[in-house]
């Protein structure tokens, strides 16, 4: 057997149990159940929004409700929340109406006794109730009704918080949709024109490949799956008992540290080490220039971002992590700190060396840019979680384009921590989980 085959084998084997052991980890949601939430919630946030503007337009809001009650019988994931809505516009009989249409559950079941036509709560229904705008609505009722004072001034407070992330979220998603659009067209303009800008007749952006063997990168993603389940699957049930931050932290750090010996082994095995010599980074030299090229590759990350997050909904696959993890790391003071410099420095420096500078420059030389560029982004694909396949293949497509068209990977390595940091920022003030 040639060496090209071993390879081969050793990367199909290695690829195929990274891929199975990211759907064994990952649990599995019904798709229709996913996308009747999604429905729930931007049902909601319109509501929140509508009324926050005062909004003249009743006719036209009323007419949504009634068209989403035809379209969505006996669905009590979306109408107890329009029976709310109705509710709490003043339309009472409406709101019993469309209770009655429903098949019982704690919900509904809750919202009748608010309505008073029931004379105790369902059992346990604090413990049920949803902990969006609705439940928390229908659960301040509910402690009015049985006389629960404070249980109900606190749920009163945490609903105008919940209000006023709703306003939040509006405005973020504005502007990150306002960047959506313009990166789409910086992202066509950037790939499909020959000669993305030239200045004073020399042209800066001619990426160099790195013309080293195929089957040598077949050896090298071989080696780096399995560096990748030995630390994961392996080393980081071992750290559990160990204080948050170091167990978070710890296994990224390995990873990397071997990842780069294993790059050292596979490819510069008897040379110096040569990977960072043509990454572009003379580039920065134009200040002005690099202004626009940090923000045209921000825009066209936050476009296949958003693109992602939302083709997500259709993924039938739920996150395993929690965004309450972060949220307390970064209440810590010294665990926010090394957070921050881990997940917006260190992290996209070494994703960037690795998919961008080494992986996507060597398939690069081997086959066309489109198919290069789609590589690096399937394999940067696969070392994120299974629940954001869909969103991580568009942002490592637009960075491995930002990289193509800038051959600077020192703005690359910008942009990624960019929206690290956005990300984190987001997650730690409720506008995403």
């Amino acid at each position: 057997m040639t060496a090209s085959w071993r390879s081969w084998l050793a990367f199909g084997a290695a690829l195929t149990t990274l891929i199975v052991v990211h759907f064994l980890d990952t649990p599995m949601v019904s798709v229709a159940n996913k996308t009747m939430l999604l429905e729930r919630q931007s049902l909601i946030s319109y509501y929140l929004q509508w009324r926050a503007a005062n909004s003249p337009q009743v006719d036209v809001f009323f007419e949504r409700l009634d068209t989403l009650y035809q379209e969505n019988q006996r669905q009590p994931i979306l109408l107890v929340p329009i029976a709310l809505i109705q509710f709490e516009e003043g339309h009472r009989d409406k709101a019993l109406e469309i209770l009655d249409s429903l098949p019982k559950n704690k919900e509904c079941d809750l919202m009748l006794f608010v309505l008073g036509e029931r004379q105790r709560p369902p059992p346990d229904w604090s413990a049920g109730t949803q902990p969006d705008w609705v439940g928390m609505t229908l659960s301040h009722y509910a402690f009015s009704r049985l006389e629960q004072d404070a249980e109900a001034a606190e749920m009163m407070f945490r609903l105008r918080r919940v209000e006023k992330k709703e306003q939040q979220k509006f405005h973020v998603r504005m502007l990150t949709r306002g960047l959506a659009m313009v990166g789409f067209g910086l992202l066509l303009s950037m790939y499909f024109s020959h000669r993305y800008l030239k200045l004073e007749g020399k042209d800066f952006f001619q990426l160099k490949p790195l013309y080293l063997p195929f089957h040598s990168l077949l050896v090298f993603m071989a080696g780096f799956c399995a560096i990748y389940l030995l630390v994961y699957q392996l080393l980081e049930p071992l750290l559990s008992g160990l204080p948050t931050i170091v167990a978070l932290l710890t296994p990224g750090v390995i990873e990397m540290v071997l990842a780069m010996v294993w790059v050292k082994f596979v490819f510069f095995k008897k040379s110096r080490f040569p990977i960072f010599e043509s990454l572009g980074i003379g580039n920065l030299q134009m200040r002005w220039f690099t202004l626009f090229q940090i923000i045209g590759g921000l825009s066209i990350v936050f476009a296949l971002f958003i693109l992602g997050l939302d083709l997500s909904y259709f993924w039938p696959y739920a996150s395993s992590g929690s965004s309450q993890q972060f949220i307390a790391l970064l209440d810590d003071p010294l665990s926010g700190v090394f957070l921050i410099f881990y997940l917006c420095v260190l992290r996209p420096c070494f994703e960037e060396i690795i998919f961008r500078g080494l992986i996507f420059r060597v398939l690069l030389g081997n086959v066309k840019p489109m198919a290069a560029i789609l590589g690096a982004s399937l394999f940067f694909m696969l070392w994120h979680a299974l629940s954001g396949w869909l969103m991580f293949l568009g942002v490592g497509c637009a960075c491995a384009v930002v990289f193509y068209r800038t051959a600077n990977i020192l703005v690359a390595i910008w942009i990624h921590g960019a929206l690290n940091a956005f990300l984190l920022f987001a997650i730690y003030f409720g506008l995403y989980s």
